[in-house]
């Protein structure tokens, strides 16, 4: 459930007597008859002005651009990802070569360069063994097993699609990945932190979490 954005809320109180004397500017100034504000067409944007060129942070910022480059200097032939952001990661991909993009859910897409597999990444029944050089999963595998994204419950999946990668990697091959992790601290057992499991599951947000074991 979303609330309100008071912050958003009070730029956009703050931005109308711009917005207003901005109008008014333009209806004042000389233009050509294409170029007429009519009153069904206003779309008022208040808050920009107020706000910062852009947002350059964040986890998945700053990874997908640290995944991206890491494909990019070791210039595989092909690259296969599973599941990471479309908007993000695979676009910085597309931007140097041609990417396959492996989801349990649908896509629909007439990219150029971009190849889409509907397959559950768990198993990965579609790949066959030994046949991907160059491969990228980024914050998806604690997501598997916990049905987010219409999947099958099964709290084995993430150690599961573990499994199916060895299968499918070549000799050699490359993977690059991205997963919750934390440190064992004061808030875990050693039994809770293991490297054989997660050490507690979100389960609303479906994800796992898996801890550091020092």
């Amino acid at each position: 459930m979303s609330g309100w954005n008071v912050s958003l809320l009070r730029d956009n109180i703050v931005g109308v007597p711009g917005f207003l004397r901005d109008l008014a500017g333009y209806q004042k100034s000389k233009f050509t008859a294409g170029f007429i504000i009519k009153l069904r067409y206003l779309f008022p944007i208040l808050a920009e002005r107020r706000a910062s060129a852009g947002t350059i942070g964040g986890d998945y910022f700053h990874q997908d651009l640290w995944a991206a480059r890491k494909i990019f200097r070791r210039s595989p032939t092909k690259h296969i990802d599973i599941g990471s952001r479309i908007d993000g990661f695979v676009a910085h991909v597309l931007s140097f070569m041609d990417i396959t993009v492996i989801d349990i859910r649908p896509l629909e897409s007439n990219l150029k360069g971009l190849t889409f597999i509907q397959d559950d990444a768990t198993t990965l029944a579609r790949i066959p063994s030994d046949s991907i050089d160059s491969l990228s999963s980024l914050h998806v595998a604690e997501h598997f097993g916990l049905g987010r994204y219409g999947d099958p419950i099964d709290p084995e999946a993430c150690f599961t699609f573990m499994q199916s990668l060895q299968r499918v990697l070549s000799p050699g091959g490359y993977y690059i990945s991205q997963f919750q992790l934390e440190e064992r601290g004061s808030s875990l057992t050693p039994i809770e932190c293991s490297p054989q499991r997660p050490s507690r599951v979100r389960f609303p947000l479906a994800d796992d979490i898996f801890c550091i074991c020092w």
